[in-house]
């Protein structure tokens, strides 16, 4: 078998790129503690933000449902 005298070479950082060509998220939003049914606020302020924009979400959970978890995913992919 031949080996490859190639060295592959990690792809670029974030930072690596421009000003210009970097945008800066429109919004943050974190959901902290276990994803249950019980958080309508949470879900409310997801379907609020507006299609195609960005933004950063920080995730700070233990657990809780999986279809919480699911349908969040779902509302996330969506926006």
């Amino acid at each position: 078998m031949a080996v490859s005298s190639k060295r592959l070479l990690p792809a670029p950082s974030p930072l690596f790129y421009p000003p210009a060509c970097r945008q800066e998220p429109l919004w943050e939003m974190s959901i902290c503690g276990d994803l249950t049914d019980k958080q309508p606020e949470q879900i409310a302020r997801l379907v609020e933000l507006p299609r195609g924009s960005r933004g950063i979400i920080y995730f700070d959970s233990g657990g809780g449902s999986v279809y919480v978890g699911l349908s969040l995913a779902t509302l996330i992919r969506l926006r």
